[in-house]
């Protein structure tokens, strides 16, 4: 199990991308079973920047858990 904050992994993630490594870096990711997300509900950024952390989510759909958690309602 691995633990983030959003902002820092979505900030990881771009700069993978920007990097041209982020098929690397979400490789990295698979090794772990788990990936908790946390504070997700004060994610601030470009739809390209937020893109990539819902890639992410996508990319691990079916074939691992991810946890997702914000202390802020849906309606914010």
């Amino acid at each position: 199990m691995r633990c983030f904050a959003a902002s820092a992994l979505m900030q990881e993630l771009q700069s993978a991308k920007q990097a041209l490594h982020l098929s690397d870096t979400l490789a990295k990711l698979d090794k772990y079973r788990r990936l908790v997300i946390d504070d997700i509900g004060y994610l601030q950024g470009s739809e390209a920047e937020t893109s990539v952390l819902f890639g992410l989510i996508a990319h691990r759909y079916e074939a691992s858990s991810v946890t997702i958690t914000s202390n802020q309602p849906f309606s914010a």
